[in-house]
């Protein structure tokens, strides 16, 4: 990347998905509005996942959150706190609380 250039990629917890590269700096809402756009039609086997948005550039080539998006689909319903989540980015599906969630924890599926 050129000085003053940005990127801007989506990680899933295991892959880097470019959204831009080599563009001037976004404003965050419309990066993650773009974002959002990008996944709509993402399928994680029918699971909601929440999927990170990161900016990236010369002096940051690490990237820095800037917020999250989420894919459509089935949410985990903790049996603890009884809050709703997708899927976080990381291999285990974990509430804020701490609990981890099972398969027997998503929310039940629409007939159709």
């Amino acid at each position: 990347m050129g000085k003053g250039e940005y990127g801007y990629v989506i990680y899933d917890g295991d892959t880097w998905y470019t959204l831009y590269d080599h563009v001037e700096r976004m404003d965050t809402d419309i990066v993650l509005s773009l974002a959002a756009k990008e996944v709509a039609n993402w399928d994680y086997a029918g699971i909601a996942q929440r999927l990170d948005v990161y900016e990236t550039s010369d002096e940051d080539v690490y990237g820095t959150k800037i917020g999250s998006v989420e894919t459509p689909g089935r949410l985990y319903q903790c049996r603890a706190c009884y809050s709703s989540y997708p899927h976080p980015p990381q291999e285990l599906a974990v509430c804020r609380c701490g609990r981890v969630a099972t398969t027997e924890d998503l929310e039940e599926k629409e007939e159709e």
